[in-house]
C-alpha cells in the first residue's frame, strides 16, 4: 500500500513542478529530435537505430542495449541529466523493452499468482533530486511500463522501494572493489512500502560501468529479504 509521506509528497511536488516546467518549455521551443532536430520527437527513430549497441555484457543478470562510449549517447544522457529533458528518458526506456522482455521477462517463470514484476529505479540522493527536480531512472522505467501495456498480459509496476545517500562521484574512482566499497550500505528498502517478496525486481539506471551501483541496491534487496535469484537489472547504456 503507498502511503503518502513527506518525502513522497515532496516528490510528487517536485514531478509535477517540472511538467509543467516542460510543458511551458514545449510551447515555447517545439518538440524535436535530440540529434537532428526532425519536428515532433525528442529521439526520432532513424537516430534510435544509429546509436551503437553494447555487445559487453557484466555478468548474468545485468543487461543493457546501448554503448555508452560514443558521442551521440552522451550528448542524449547530458541533456536527460542536465538539460531538463527527462522525457527523453522515457523515450528511450520504450526502445528498451524489447531487450528487457526477451532477455528478462520471457524467460522468468511466475510461480503463484501473487508475484509482481516491479521495475524499480535506481534512486538519487535527496541534494541531487532537490537540485535536478527528478529522477532520470523513473523515467527509464516509465517508457518501458508505458510500452509493455500492449506487449504483455502480465502487470508490471514501478516502485521506488530504494533510497540512497550521497556518495563520491564514482566517476572518480577506478576499479570494482573501489567502487562497490564507496556504495557499501548507502543503500536501503524504505520502510512505508509492503511487497509481496517473493516477486521479481527489475532494477533500472541511466548508465552502468562496473556494475557496482546495482551489486548494493541487490544487496539492499536481499537484506530486505527479497530472494536474489528474482533480482534483475537493465542500464540504457555500458
Amino acid at each position: 500500500m503507498y502511503l503518502y509521506t513527506k518525502r513522497n509528497m515532496k516528490n510528487i511536488l517536485y514531478s509535477n513542478f517540472y511538467k509543467f516546467f516542460n510543458f511551458i518549455s514545449n510551447l515555447v521551443f517545439p518538440v524535436m529530435c535530440i540529434l537532428c532536430k526532425k519536428d515532433g520527437v525528442y529521439l526520432c527513430g532513424e537516430c534510435e537505430n544509429k546509436l551503437e549497441l553494447s555487445k559487453d555484457k557484466i555478468n548474468a543478470w545485468i543487461y543493457s542495449k546501448y554503448k555508452y562510449k560514443n558521442k551521440k549517447l552522451k550528448k542524449i544522457e547530458y541533456a536527460i541529466k542536465y538539460n531538463h529533458h527527462p522525457e527523453l528518458g522515457v523515450t528511450l526506456g520504450e526502445h528498451s523493452f524489447e531487450i528487457i522482455f526477451n532477455n528478462i521477462i520471457s524467460k522468468i517463470k511466475i510461480e503463484d499468482k501473487t508475484q509482481d514484476i516491479f521495475l524499480v529505479p535506481i534512486p538519487i540522493s535527496k541534494e541531487r533530486l532537490k537540485q535536478r527536480g527528478y529522477n532520470q531512472t523513473k523515467y527509464i522505467a516509465d517508457g518501458i511500463l508505458k510500452r509493455s501495456k500492449n506487449k504483455m498480459n502480465t502487470k508490471i509496476k514501478i516502485v521506488t522501494i530504494l533510497s540512497r545517500k550521497e556518495t563520491s562521484k564514482l566517476k572518480d574512482i577506478f576499479g570494482i572493489e573501489n567502487r562497490l566499497e564507496e556504495m557499501r550500505c548507502t543503500m536501503s528498502v524504505r520502510d512505508d512500502f509492503k511487497i509481496n517478496r517473493n516477486s521479481i525486481f527489475i532494477l533500472i539506471d541511466d548508465i552502468t560501468t562496473t556494475g557496482a551501483t546495482f551489486y548494493e541496491a541487490r544487496r539492499a534487496l536481499v537484506e530486505y529479504g527479497i530472494i536474489e535469484k528474482n533480482i534483475y537489472a537493465y542500464s540504457l547504456a555500458h
